[in-house]
This record gives structure tokens, C-alpha cells and sequence, in this order.
């Protein structure tokens, strides 16, 4: 939250979390609180309103199928490089789609 206030000092910042027991902290309150930074909290026990659940699947599906390829080919895969370019991988009218997804259902 620190560096995005940094990067948009000036910015209106709204951040969407889950019901995480740290999310709910006093110090994380405090400080969105100072920095002028709006929370909102998805329902409990409601991923499906997360946009983030969408964009974090297909991540997960390209992840799978990257670590099936090396396995079959003998070759060793970077996990973290793996990660990193499943992620730039999600098309950004998906991840559009699923933003528009959780909106409706909210």
C-alpha cells in the first residue's frame, strides 16, 4: 500500500481485499486511514466477487501446463520466471471481464 501511495501521491487509491485477518488490522486501518487510502472488503466466503480469483486461475492453469511441458521434455523450469510470465499472460480484456463479472454480481 506504501509504494502505491508513493508511485500516485495524489491519486484517489482504493484497495479490494478479501477478509484476511491482517487486512482487518488496526495498524492497516491506521495507516489507510492517514494516507487516505479507501478499503473495501469483499463479502465473506465470496470469492467469486474477487476479480482477482479469475486472473489467479488461468494463472494457476498456464502454471500447471508449463510444469506438465518441462516434465514430459526433461528440461528444468525457473518457478518463479514461470509465475511471472503466466501472469503477464492473462489477456487484459479478461482480466476487464472479470472485474465487470464481480460488479454484476455485487
Amino acid at each position: 500500500m506504501k509504494v502505491i501511495r508513493k508511485r500516485y501521491p495524489f491519486k484517489k487509491i482504493a484497495f479490494f481485499l478479501d477478509n484476511l485477518k491482517v487486512h482487518l488490522s488496526k495498524d492497516v486501518a491506521a495507516y489507510c486511514k492517514q494516507a487516505n487510502i479507501k478499503l473495501l472488503f469483499n463479502a465473506p466466503y465470496s470469492p467469486n466477487f474477487n476479480p482477482i480469483e479469475g486472473v489467479i486461475g488461468m494463472t494457476k492453469l498456464n502454471i500447471k501446463r508449463e510444469r506438465w511441458n518441462a516434465l514430459k521434455m526433461g528440461r528444468e523450469l525457473d518457478l518463479d520466471e514461470c509465475i511471472k510470465e503466466s501472469f503477464l499472460k492473462v489477456p487484459h480484456e479478461k482480466v476487464v471481464k472479470f472485474i465487470h463479472k464481480s460488479y454484476d454480481l455485487l
